[in-house]
């Protein structure tokens, strides 16, 4: 039943997701997404291997790029850490400078010699034309990759979720903090919608460990998340503005924001008229879906955004 709401809502439009740092599994979120035939996914990470579980996705709707993202492109350093998504294209933050890290997590770390391209250019080769979707967890390197995206994919993307640190003294050397990527989202057209936090612990050793609890120490790095602002939507071309709606309510449905996309739908209600029976069938579609959300919820069945929230 979620599916066919979902696909309802999307109306067999296209709905393109890419992952950056890739490893090991897809966003929880996007599960709800998966069953979707018009949704397809590009996996990018550097390490391939952790790349594998694509083979079990439709392999028509999956596209795997085993490279680094970078802004500009070209020769890098690249940081592999012992447990290989610690890894990163900025080094770590010397020490006194942060605590110390996790031995095992972090060490022995390897640097190796790497090639990176932008997004825009993989995109480019493999001829995907726009991402509607963006998730990044690169250590430290997230806005770089963002900002090395095109002015064209840039426009037209409509949800980004990124790791950001809020520390003083990041992990990683050189990594954006959060009142910078704020600045620049809003400076191109999007909302800061949600935040899920980690909080880092101290082990025994007095080093950080590589797992967060919920409820306890000090603000580490979260997941902030961002939406194209309906209001900056090509106001003047309804055709366009009515596909861009469809994919941004599946989209805030699958991150459970259900109150994001009613406000969505009755400002597309007043601005184009006649397009108001639509917009009320697909609030009416966004409803239901919430409904199966809460009774996921009563089951304990929560994604990650969802469980932070609690």
């Amino acid at each position: 039943m979620s599916a066919e709401v979902l696909a309802l809502i999307l109306g067999g439009h296209p709905l393109n997701l890419a992952d950056v740092g890739a490893s090991y599994f897809l966003p929880d979120t996007w599960s709800f997404v998966v069953p979707l035939p018009t949704a397809k996914f590009v996996l990018f990470d550097p390490v391939g291997k952790n790349l594998d579980y694509a083979s079990s996705l439709p392999p028509d709707r999956v596209t795997v790029i085993p490279v680094a993202l970078s802004r500009q492109g070209g020769a890098a350093e690249f940081f592999l850490a012992n447990t290989d998504s610690g890894s990163s294209l900025f080094p770590p933050h010397p020490w006194p400078g942060r605590p110390a890290l996790n031995q095992d997590y972090f060490f022995p770390l390897t640097i190796r010699d790497i090639e990176t391209r932008t997004m825009t250019a993989c995109l480019d080769e493999r001829r995907i034309d726009l991402v509607h979707a963006i998730k990044l967890d690169t250590q430290g390197s997230e806005l770089d990759i963002v900002k090395g995206l095109d002015r064209r994919r840039l426009d037209e993307l409509l949800l980004v979720e990124l790791e950001v640190t809020m520390d003083s003294h990041p992990t990683q050397l050189g990594s954006a903090r959060l009142p910078e990527v704020i600045t620049f989202f809003e400076a191109n057209g999007f909302r800061y919608v949600n935040t899920r936090i980690a909080r880092k612990t101290l082990e025994p050793s007095g080093c950080v460990g590589p797992s967060f609890a919920s409820t306890l120490g000090a603000q580490h790095e979260c997941d902030a998340l961002f939406i194209r602002d309906i209001v900056t939507m090509h106001p003047g071309e309804p055709e366009w503005f009515m596909r861009a709606l469809r994919q941004q309510v599946t989209l805030l449905c699958a991150y459970y924001l259900h109150g994001e996309a009613m406000q969505a739908l009755r400002f597309a209600a007043e601005r184009f008229p006649t397009q108001r029976p639509i917009c009320a069938a697909l609030e009416q579609a966004v409803a239901r879906f919430a409904d199966y959300q809460t009774a996921c919820l009563k089951r304990g069945v929560m994604s990650l955004w969802h469980r932070d929230q609690t």
